[in-house]
């Protein structure tokens, strides 16, 4: 009976374990113009470099790539792929049990690591070569974009605060007089201690607030009664709307419109790539 017992615990973790860690297999197979490749089951599970989760398409997407790269010749020597490690490390400031640690997380020992990133280097040369050296954007094209597409920059506020207390010595309707005619006039004997100045923008200033819009530089605004004072602001300086400058944006429109482009061109590589190529699914 215990026997019986200890067996069914073994099939048990047996089991458990297989469903945490697969047992390796043959998962796909490539068959290319000169080449074929393996895909097994840890492969196609197991992130990239970088961490991030794959898909059995990415994998098989990556393999395709890399068929391709060494097609041309564009794959790295291993000296290079040793130049590329050490300059990752140098980059990130990390070391060589750094880079082991980052590694083994995602799944790799070092000389897998090694590999993965040549690799990449090779894929991102490739697609250098066959998708972002396709992407053209004229200066006409930003410009019709900018035109069309007016981003205004909103108004900034310099303001600095002050709170003029309350005093044992006076009641508060007299205090408020005074400032008053201080704010309208800048005469009287008021002494202000003004905070340092803030910059808020147009969304940021609270609607009880807003009268601050209106105002004139070197303005005080009427005072508030707050809790122990009377509130008053003064406006410093003031960055009135405005559009956004061309040289601004250009960037970030070119790099728009080309996003389009970019499927288009990566759609017609990965037709390319799956039409030379017989893939199996096991």
């Amino acid at each position: 009976m215990k026997k019986y017992i200890i067996g069914l615990v073994l099939v048990e973790c047996m089991s458990l374990a297989r469903s945490r860690y697969p047992v390796d297999g043959i998962k796909t197979k490539i068959y290319g113009e000169s080449d074929t490749i393996l895909i097994i089951q840890s492969e196609a599970l197991r992130p990239g470099l970088d961490g991030q989760p794959k898909t059995l398409d990415d994998t098989i997407f990556e393999s395709l790539v890399f068929f391709d790269a060494k097609r041309i010749g564009a794959v790295q020597s291993d000296e290079e792929i040793l130049r590329g490690w050490e300059d990752v490390k140098k980059k990130n400031d990390l070391s060589e049990a750094d880079m082991q640690r980052v590694a083994g997380q995602a799944g790799y020992t070092i000389q897998e690591a090694k590999a993965q990133l040549g690799k990449m280097s090779a894929i991102n040369q490739m697609f250098d070569f066959k998708v972002r050296s396709g992407l053209f954007v004229s200066k006409r094209d930003v410009e019709n974009y900018y035109n069309e597409h007016p981003e205004t920059r909103q108004a900034e506020y310099c303001i600095v605060r002050a709170v003029v207390p309350f005093s044992d010595l006076e009641p508060k309707q007299e205090t408020k007089q005074r400032l008053d005619t201080y704010v309208r006039t800048g005469k009287g004997n008021v002494r202000i201690a003004w905070s340092e100045p803030v910059w808020l923008k147009h969304d940021k200033i609270a609607q009880d607030k807003q009268f601050i819009y209106n105002m004139k530089l070197g303005q005080l605004s009427r005072p508030i009664e707050v809790q122990n004072g009377f509130e008053v602001f003064k406006l410093v300086d003031k960055k009135p709307e405005c559009l956004v400058p061309l040289k601004e944006q250009y960037d970030d429109i070119a790099n728009l419109l080309k996003r389009p482009k970019y499927e288009e061109l990566l759609d017609t590589y990965k037709q390319e790539l799956y039409g030379k190529a017989t893939i199996v699914y096991y």
